[in-house]
């Protein structure tokens, strides 16, 4: 755990090899693959595809389904599918919160939000630019301290685009981005020589916990199959006195706010879950259902 801990405060992410047992992320993709499944019957029913390409694994069935229904944006809708008991135990995992226990102490709070990603073949809709998380959450979370667990689901490569970073950029503190419509973020100046670039290739099992203003991006998948991965997202959830002044606790207070309208924050202390699967999914947005199949 040491040198997880001296890597992440260097290099703003740390990439822990075997971090979780393989059965748990198969539950989540078991419950992934149902989905697609649904998917697929439905869209064969209305004709909008000639097969349900049962015969395809995991890595390439929902390309092919997607392709010929013409599901260009389906990637952005998978979210409200993943809420459920096998998503919740993941969030959970003593074994994952022992490794965040390392880093932003025992008393934490899964914020949430979470983003199933499948990152098509040879698509730009699922590049991602350089960008540092905070981009997307506000500024003021510039003053918190906000880790994203990214999680593969099948192996990550150079060649299916990997998550890249910018080492230590962290240390250089938030950069505005540029206003407009895009879901892509850009940063108001360049900051190409904010750290050495280094791709992190990643197997089922590992994580890849990375700081809420690291820098970071992924490229196109020049693979056959989906790159699929989770992300999680956690902070401390109770503040050391030395973080008690007034910048970091109006953000707090801001982003407390945020996280409770239906994005279902789940408390923890001491690797146990305070927060139990059923009120976690109370506090959801009524829209959002566990396990709610087919509403891609």
């Amino acid at each position: 755990m040491k040198n997880l801990v001296s890597d992440y405060h260097r290099d703003g992410f740390t990439h822990v090899v075997g971090a979780l047992p393989k059965t748990i992320i198969k539950s989540l993709t078991d419950l992934i693959e149902v989905n697609i499944d649904n998917l697929a019957q439905r869209l064969h029913k209305n004709g909008e595809i000639s097969e349900l390409y049962q015969n395809l694994d995991f890595g390439r069935r929902f390309f092919m389904i997607s392709s010929e229904a013409n599901l260009h944006n389906a990637f952005l809708r998978w979210d409200s599918e993943l809420v459920s008991r096998q998503l919740y135990n993941l969030i959970t995992h003593r074994r994952l919160l022992n490794i965040l226990g390392e880093l932003i102490g025992d008393d934490i709070i899964h914020n949430g939000d979470f983003h199933l990603r499948p990152k098509m073949p040879k698509s730009e809709l699922t590049v991602f630019p350089w960008h540092q998380d905070s981009q997307f959450y506000g500024e003021l979370t510039k003053f918190l301290h906000i880790i994203t667990v990214h999680i593969p689901l099948v192996d990550t490569c150079l060649t299916n685009g990997c998550l890249k970073f910018l080492r230590g950029s962290h240390l250089k503190g938030y950069v505005p981005r540029k206003e407009h419509t895009s879901l892509l973020i850009e940063s108001e100046f360049d900051i190409s020589d904010y750290g050495e670039e280094v791709s992190v290739e990643a197997s089922v099992g590992d994580v890849i916990l990375f700081h809420n203003l690291a820098f970071h991006s992924s490229g196109i998948n020049f693979s056959s199959n989906i790159r699929w991965t989770l992300d999680l997202r956690y902070r401390p959830r109770l503040l050391s006195q030395a973080q008690l002044n007034t910048e970091v606790m109006d953000a707090e207070s801001w982003f407390d706010k945020r996280m409770k309208k239906g994005w279902g924050p789940i408390e923890i202390r001491r690797s146990n879950p305070i927060t139990s699967f059923d009120n976690w999914v109370k506090s959801r947005n009524n829209d959002i259902l566990p396990g709610g199949a087919g509403k891609i």
